[in-house]
């Protein structure tokens, strides 16, 4: 009887410790999605700061370091944006100022990024309207 009791207590012991490790891989697959996911943002957010990224569209790479240890951490390719569509501003002071009427312009802009530990991949598209003026606007 005893023999019996140990044989179950053991099987509960190492089911156990099998299904806390896997919990802890699903956290640490969700940890790294999400780190992943806010390098792909921080790369748009850098990419869409300067506005030459959409009078001269061209692609960029941004290397983050999430744990700021000096080792870069995520590839963000940020690709050039591309227009979607772009329609005169209604009502615009500045059109009267300037004499020409601005563009509100639509972009999509990617961005794919690479862990350098493991390769996994992951890719975010942006939506992004802006006002410009015409020979600036897609």
């Amino acid at each position: 009887m005893a023999m019996v009791m140990l044989l179950l207590l053991s099987t509960i012991a190492v089911s156990a410790i099998r299904a806390t490790n896997s919990g802890i891989r699903i956290v640490g697959n969700m940890q790294a999605q999400d780190e992943a996911e806010l390098a792909a943002q921080l790369g748009i957010e850098q990419a869409l700061s300067n506005l030459s990224t959409f009078t001269t569209p061209a692609g960029a790479t941004v290397n983050v370091d999430i744990n700021q240890d000096g080792t870069t951490d995520y590839a963000v390719t940020v690709s050039a944006p591309s227009c979607v569509s772009a329609w005169d501003v209604k009502n615009s002071y500045s059109a009267q100022l300037s004499g020409q009427v601005p563009k509100t312009s639509v972009y999509d802009v990617q961005a794919l990024v690479t862990d350098s530990r493991t390769g996994a991949q992951v890719t975010i598209h942006q939506g992004v309207r802006i006002d410009l003026l015409p020979y600036q606007s897609c």
